[in-house]
């Protein structure tokens, strides 16, 4: 019994998620702060400057649907679980993965102001 609630509350909770998730998402936004919309009861707060925080959500974004690959080139089985793509070229060989990519958007934002 146990087991079967937990199964029913988890199939409603991702339920509940996919629906918020269509509702933030704006398919013709093209950085991550024109895509998604805050969630009701929640301001996005204005930046001081050019932050990191600016850098990321004015990243462009690749168009709805696109797809995501693997380190080995490969197309990744589930394409359902992703609402949106950076816009970033990350070449042809495995040199970035997990950690690797949030370090290249850190050394991306430092170059792109000088730092």
């Amino acid at each position: 019994m146990r087991a079967l609630s937990l199964i029913i509350l988890t199939i409603v909770f991702f339920l509940s998620c996919n629906s918020q998730t269509s509702q933030l998402s704006i398919p013709t936004g093209t950085t991550i702060s024109d895509r998604f919309n805050t969630p009701d009861g929640f301001i996005r707060l204005p930046e001081n400057g050019y932050s990191f925080s600016t850098f990321l959500s004015t990243f462009p974004l690749k168009k709805p649907g696109a797809k995501v690959y693997l380190y080995n080139g490969n197309e990744k089985n589930r394409q359902d679980v992703h609402e949106a793509v950076l816009d970033i070229d990350v070449g042809t060989k495995d040199l970035q993965q997990c950690a690797d990519a949030v370090m290249r958007l850190r050394a991306e934002y430092l170059y792109a102001t000088k730092q």
